[in-house]
This record gives C-alpha cells, sequence and structure tokens, in this order.
C-alpha cells in the first residue's frame, strides 16, 4: 500500500487475522479498523481465509496466506495477531510461538479454541498440556473427571499466548482483573487497554422507524424491549423473563420483550420456555431465533430500551452493548465485567447479581420517563461516537505499539524502517475550533431565558471543549459586519480565564461558527463571514429557540414577527445546519419549512439538544434577600419562573389564585421574572394587589441564592405557557424533586413526560383542578442534566452526527 502523502515512512505491520466473509465478530472488527490504522501504519494481511474472496482488500492492502509470515518476518517492523476463543484463531498458536508480536487479546478465556483443536485439529493432549501450563494438575484433574467443555468452562488456559506475547491489548480493565485472578506473576507484563471499535450510527426519522415498528408488528403505543444475542445463562435471560411478573410490569398489555437470537438448546433453554409459558399474555414475550444482520439492526432502530445482563465473564467486550449505544437505544446492564466501566452517563445500571424487582423498577422508569430514555441514548450515541471511533482506536494502538517498542528496546537497525520506537508516533489531532457568536448579549443582556441559555451553554463550551477536542472560541458580529473575538466579554461576565494565546480569526475546514445568540436583527451582518467559512471548507449553523415569533404574533412586540422571520430565512437558507432546543420546536421547523415553502441551504441539517438545569452560573454567591425568605415561608408556595409576558399566561394564574384567596384558601403565588411586553395592565394589577407581599409576590430581579431559595422551599412549580420552545423552569425545578403543574403543550410533554400534572392551557377552572389535586415530586422519574452535558450534546451532534432530519427530509 502506497504511504501517504503527508505520513512518510510509516512502520510495516503484519496483522495475523480472520478477515471478511469468514463468519466471526472479529473479522468485522478488523474490517471496521483497518482504514483508520492505515493512517498510522503500512499494512499486510495474513490470514487463513480463502484469498479468493479478498479482493476488495487486495485493492488495498497486501494479503497473504498466514503459512507465508515466517519468510517474510524482516520486512516488518512489528506483528500484530487478533487473537479470540474460536477455531477461527488455532493456527495462530504454533506461529506466535514461531514469529512473536503483539496479541489483542479479544478473549481472556482461550480454552474453548485449544478444546477444539485437541479434539478435532489433530493436537491431541494439547489442551491438558496447556491447562498444567497455566494452571496446574487441578485443572488437568478437572479435565479428565468431567470433560474437555467443562474443563473450558472454568479455566482461560491462556498464559502461553500472553507469555509469547511482546506485549497485550485487550479491551476492557475487566481483562486485566482477570489476569490478576489468574496470573499474579504476569501482572508487571506489556499490557494496553484500548477501545473496541465500532462505526457511528446516522439518525433515522421518526416515519423510517414507525415503518420498521409497523413492519415487525408494534404500533406507535407499544414499548418494546429487546435483549440481543444467543440465550444462555451466563445473559441472565431468566431474570429478564422473571421481571415481567413483577407489579406494573405484568399488567402493562402494551409492553413486549422481544429475545434477539436463538434460544439455548440444552436445559437452561427449555426451562426459558417453560417461564415464558407461565407468564401470562406471554404473546408479548418473543424469541426471533438467528436473525440476519438486517433484521438485527431494525430492532435496534424499533426498540425503546434494552437489557444486556452478564454473568461468569471470560473477559470478553459486549458488542451487543456497544450496538445498542451506538444507535442511541438507552439500556439496562447489570454492574458485572466490563459493563462496570460504561460511564454512568450512558446506562442505567442495575446491581452485578440483580434481583427481577430491581430490573423491573429500572424497566419501569425507562417506560414512564421519555426524557430519561433520551439522555441514555443520546449520551450513550455520543460517547460511542467519540470514544469509539475507528481513528481513535487506531491512534490507540499505535501509541500502544510504540509504548511496547520502548519497553521491549526494539532496536532500529533493520534497514525495513524507520524503527517503532521512534517511528510510530500518532499525530496530536489539531483541536476543532467552535467559534460562539455572541452578537446580541455582548451589546446587551436582555436578562432573559435566551440569555440565560447562552451565558450558561458558552461558559461550559469554553471550559470543557478543549477536553473534547474542541477549541471554542467566543466571538461577536457588529451590525455592519465586523468580525471580532470576545474574550473580554467572556472574562469578565462569564468569569473565563482570559485566553493562553491570540486568536486567529482566519478560517480552515475544521472550522465551525455557531450562532447561538439572538441576533434577529441585521442577518445580513453574518453573510460575509459565513461565504468565507464555506470558501474554506467550514461549517456555519445557528439556535433556534422556537418559533414562537411566527406562530404566535400575537404576543410578541409588533415588529417581531418580520424581524424574525427575515433572520429565520437567512439562516435556513445560509447554514449547514439549524440546533433546536428541544425535538418540538424541531419538528414545527420541519412543518413550517414544508408549509411555507422557504429556501433551504441544500445541505441543511436540523437536530436537537437537552439544555441544562444547574442554575448556579459559574457559583452560588451571596445570600437569600430577607424578601424572598418572607415569600418562601411555610410549605404553600408554587412558583412561577420566567420574564412577565403575555404567552407565559401569569394573568391566568392570578385568576386562579384569585379565587382561591376568595374562598379562603391560603396558598401563596410567587412570581420571578422581569416586566416584559404587552404586559402593562398586568403589571399594574400586580403591583396594586392588595395581596402584595401577603399571598402574592413578584420579584422582578433575584439573585441565584435567591431563585435557589425558592426551589428549594416552594410547594410546586407551575408553568402556564401558552407556547414555548423548551420549558428551562421545569428541568430545574425537577433537579429540586419538585411537583410541576403544566400546561398541556407538546414540549412541556416532550420534556417532562408523565412526571407532572397537567391543565388544559388557558383554562381557569382546568387549573384550578390542577392545583387541588395532590402531587409528587419529580425524584427518578423526570431526569435533569447539566450544563456541563448539553455542551457534550452539542458538539457530539456537531461531530459525530444525530441529527433529526438530514437535507433529504428536512422539507419533506
Amino acid at each position: 500500500m502506497a504511504n501517504e502523502p503527508n505520513r512518510p515512512n510509516k512502520p510495516r505491520i503484519a496483522m495475523v487475522t480472520p478477515l471478511p466473509p469468514e463468519m466471526t465478530g472479529i473479522a468485522e472488527y478488523v474490517a471496521i479498523l483497518l482504514p483508520a490504522l492505515a493512517r498510522h501504519f503500512d499494512i499486510d494481511l495474513y490470514t487463513s481465509a480463502d484469498l479468493g474472496d479478498l479482493d476488495s482488500l487486495k485493492a488495498r492492502y497486501g494479503v497473504h496466506h498466514f503459512s507465508e509470515l515466517e519468510a517474510n518476518r524482516d520486512r516488518y517492523d512489528e506483528v500484530i495477531y487478533q487473537f479470540g476463543n474460536s477455531p477461527f484463531h488455532s493456527h495462530m498458536v504454533d506461529l506466535l510461538d514461531r514469529v512473536p508480536g503483539i496479541v489483542v487479546l479479544h478473549d481472556f478465556y482461550l480454552s474453548s479454541m485449544l478444546a477444539h483443536m485437541d479434539l478435532h485439529e489433530d493436537h491431541p493432549g494439547l489442551f491438558g498440556q496447556e491447562l498444567v501450563r497455566s494452571h496446574g494438575d487441578e485443572a488437568h484433574d478437572e479435565l479428565l473427571l468431567k470433560g474437555h467443555w467443562e474443563a473450558a468452562r472454568h479455566y482461560p488456559a491462556s498464559r502461553r499466548i500472553i507469555e509469547r506475547a511482546t506485549g497485550v491489548l485487550v479491551h476492557s480493565e475487566h481483562a486485566a482483573d482477570l489476569r490478576d485472578a489468574f496470573y499474579q506473576d504476569l501482572q508487571q507484563r506489556n499490557w494496553q487497554t484500548v477501545p473496541m471499535p465500532q462505526p457511528a450510527v446516522g439518525n433515522i426519522s421518526p416515519e423510517e422507524r414507525q415503518a420498521i415498528r409497523s413492519r415487525l408488528g408494534f404500533s406507535a403505543e407499544d414499548f418494546v424491549v429487546i435483549s440481543l444475542g444467543f440465550m444462555a445463562d451466563t445473559k441472565l435471560n431468566h431474570v429478564l423473563l422473571e421481571a415481567l411478573s413483577e407489579p406494573h410490569l405484568s399488567a402493562d398489555p402494551l409492553l413486549h420483550v422481544v429475545f434477539v437470537g436463538q434460544n439455548d438448546g440444552a436445559e437452561y433453554g427449555l426451562m426459558l420456555t417453560r417461564k415464558i409459558a407461565d407468564i401470562p399474555d406471554n404473546a408479548r414475550i418473543s424469541i426471533t431465533g438467528f436473525v440476519s444482520g438486517e433484521a438485527y439492526r431494525d430492532y435496534l432502530v424499533a426498540a425503546d430500551c434494552a437489557v444486556q445482563l452478564r454473568t461468569r465473564s471470560r473477559g470478553e467486550t459486549s458488542k451487543a452493548v456497544h450496538d445498542c449505544m451506538s444507535h442511541g437505544l438507552p439500556m439496562v446492564v447489570n454492574d458485572y465485567g466490563s459493563f462496570h466501566e460504561l460511564p454512568a452517563e450512558t446506562v442505567l445500571r442495575i446491581a452485578a447479581d440483580p434481583t427481577p424487582a430491581e430490573l423491573a423498577q429500572a424497566l419501569l422508569s425507562l417506560r414512564t420517563d421519555p426524557l430519561k430514555r433520551a439522555v441514555l441514548g443520546m449520551s450513550a450515541k455520543h460517547h460511542m461516537a467519540t470514544v469509539h471511533l475507528a481513528q481513535h482506536v487506531a491512534a490507540a494502538y499505535a501509541d500502544a505499539v510504540r509504548e511496547f517498542a520502548r519497553r521491549n528496546e526494539v532496536a532500529t537497525s533493520t534497514g525495513h524502517g524507520p524503527g517503532l520506537a521512534n517511528a510510530v508516533s500518532t499525530p496530536v489531532a489539531a483541536l476543532r475550533r467552535l467559534m460562539v457568536d455572541l452578537s446580541e448579549v455582548v451589546r446587551v443582556d436582555h436578562g432573559t431565558g435566551i440569555h440565560r441559555v447562552v451565558r450558561n451553554l458558552t461558559r461550559s463550551l469554553l471550559s470543557g471543549g478543549a477536553g473534547h477536542g474542541w477549541d471554542c472560541v467566543p466571538v461577536a458580529h457588529a451590525p455592519d459586519g465586523r468580525f471580532s473575538e470576545a474574550w473580554d466579554y467572556a472574562v469578565q461576565q462569564l468569569g473565563m480565564a482570559p485566553p493562553s494565546h491570540a486568536e486567529h480569526l482566519g478560517f480552515n475546514s475544521s472550522d465551525h461558527l455557531l450562532l447561538l445568540d439572538s441576533a434577529w436583527e441585521h442577518p445580513e451582518r453574518f453573510a460575509g463571514t459565513i461565504e468565507s467559512m464555506h470558501l474554506a471548507g467550514a461549517k456555519v449553523g445557528a439556535v433556534l429557540y422556537d418559533l414562537i415569533p411566527l406562530r404566535f404574533p400575537h404576543y410578541c412586540v409588533d415588529f417581531m414577527q418580520a424581524v424574525f422571520e427575515k433572520w429565520l430565512r437567512f439562516v435556513i437558507l445560509h447554514c449547514d445546519y439549524i440546533v433546536c432546543i428541544s425535538r418540538a420546536v424541531a419538528d414545527d421547523l420541519r412543518a413550517w419549512i414544508g408549509e411555507t415553502g422557504a429556501a433551504t441551504s441544500p445541505a441543511l441539517h436540523i437536530g436537537h439538544v437537552l439544555l441544562g438545569s444547574d442554575i448556579g452560573e459559574g457559583g452560588m454567591t451571596g445570600t437569600v434577600s430577607d424578601a424572598m425568605q418572607q415569600a418562601m415561608q411555610g410549605d404553600n408556595a408554587v412558583l412561577m419562573v420566567g420574564t412577565v409576558e403575555p404567552r407565559k399566561r401569569h394573568d391566568l394564574a392570578l385568576a386562579a389564585f384569585e379565587q382561591r384567596w376568595q374562598a379562603g384558601e391560603t396558598s401563596r403565588l410567587v412570581i420571578i421574572g422581569k416586566q416584559g411586553w404587552h404586559v402593562e395592565e398586568l403589571a399594574g394589577r400586580l403591583r396594586r394587589h392588595a395581596q402584595l407581599g401577603h399571598d402574592l409576590f413578584w420579584f422582578e430581579s433575584a439573585s441565584n441564592a435567591d431563585l435557589d431559595h425558592a426551589y428549594r422551599h416552594c410547594s410546586a412549580l407551575l408553568q402556564a405557557s401558552d407556547a414555548e420552545g423548551f420549558g428551562l423552569p421545569i428541568v430545574e425545578a425537577a433537579r429540586y424533586d419538585k411537583p410541576l403543574l403544566l400546561s398541556d403543550i407538546a414540549v412541556f410533554r416532550e420534556i417532562a413526560g408523565n412526571a407532572a400534572s397537567y391543565f388544559t392551557g388557558g383554562s381557569v377552572e382546568s387549573l384550578l383542578a390542577c392545583l387541588r389535586q395532590e402531587h409528587r415530586g419529580t425524584a427518578g422519574a423526570l431526569s435533569s442534566i447539566s450544563w456541563e452535558q448539553c455542551s457534550l450534546q452539542l458538539l457530539g451532534l456537531l461531530q459525530d452526527g444525530g441529527w433529526d432530519y438530514t437535507a433529504e427530509t428536512a422539507s419533506d
């Protein structure tokens, strides 16, 4: 294979591995990894596969039969073996003795491969020899007493392979734990952990998903749980079946469980069949048997959540778990083996030895909380699409190979390359640059919810972006189009440290410009920058908070509809993507484009991220005011947070509370928010109200300490809005486990799901009825994320995809 232009003198390696079309997951693994690994090495492949089936690989790599490696050894700086626990790897055992190299250990247990070689591949006595070498005479006695396969279940028998390796790569720390348990004297050998490569998975439209669900026999209302892989006692499939008999799950006719894989053909499988027969309404439970790759992907798309449990691990890393995560599928796992290493925000983890009741409770929490499912799924997808991208894994390979070479003191005098200790220099990837436009807030902070989002999200991007591969830079455009950095604002108003280097505002192809602020006037100011960025191959996007000026113009100042529509038409025509603050807004934008026929960029993508809920804004400073303490005394204060403007319906709330007060009920209405537009009459009523300072309180400004105190001591949060793009106070109140009383609009249903009490928008009677109900808190029922997590979702969307609508579907 020819060297890449910018990477002369790449080290040359031989990789001994199964290859497609061989029916093993390691062949697929290598196919995913090879293109990225070729950035670091010149690669020849040595395999037992039929060379006549490998024409596509021969076009890019040297491909040879494994028997040729010994004669060709001096051509290579390093040899890498892909070792798994199946007959596809048996030819590597003796070859590793003759040609030492690095071993990628996909399974810590190699006993099944060795037992097969002993019984079926003309290596009589081999398994017994390796059991003695690895575990002593006791293991050999078990072989004689119980047979090959029972001994293979209990002992890994992998010492020979580990000892012969010049270095070992594994895909989990769990494999190192097994090494320490079985081979304590090998703890100091060369050993590195690298991620398992996983292809990124694009999003699928709701219409396509429902079509797949319909094809599989599920309605839009069904809740589908899948468990992937061959059914066996090591997968604890019986625990999932027993969980279905627990209260709340057993009575749910819309809950379906699908085991996507083949049932065990022995006693365990018969026991599962009996358990299914004993479950009432067992038509909700199915076992697919072996499925094609296409059907396997269909179930990943169609499911609402997954359950993957394990016990008696043999050191493997679960591809099924990675498949679920890369599809953004929320998943319950037990705290066992390599599952313990999955980031906490990416899975719902239960005990290592879970009870059916514990699993049932976990499933119920996902069943009843769509936001929790969304957060888990998006976090999992982001994790897989960053940590497990093939290029990141390839870079980790290169680092490990260089480190092994250094430790083993590999000489550079072979004459066949630069020598690994010096030549495998994984290039440090330059940070991608995200320029965050703050054109409005640097001029005037309106104190609105939008500017609260702008401040919090910008602060999180600037402080945490570098740790995730992004150099985030604050910028602004003057009305005349002048473009400049905005570090003065970030330092003085957001509390950020000044930059360590001078910013250069030239553009390159990896740059992004994000129009985060509400700078809707004079959108033409951005035209010059956008044109320059597109000429450089860079990307431009905008954040859309809602379409209220177009859908509810009577709630806005007179000029806003025209100003906002001009801006929106500008950004959908000139930007590459639009990031919305809820799926409801993304759906509304797509609908508006379809209704109006507005011209869009040929590459336009539309997606959404969830907003953060922590209100500290750099720290909870100051003391709680006396007025706020007075307002929140007792346990009957209902809180409203947000600018007092017509669509928020403070007038509706006031009318409902006036009726309560007239009826002699003791309840308080506490409003936090500045006066907005078109509410002069309402503001006058509030300021002159007989209950002001008694059962009615209005704080037109409040410190973070005051807001924190109000959330902590309120009896419930009330959001009576007729229209919203998100509803930030909802997730803020949920962080304090407060009951939620919400008008019944789509975006509130999206955010709060079943964790809130809803009333008919605009109806005083419905609100009064809602206020009279007994309300519960949101703990465990509604998930809130931090601004840091929000920023990571945004960066993940820009870097890895996951758009709700692509160019092909945005205007359908």
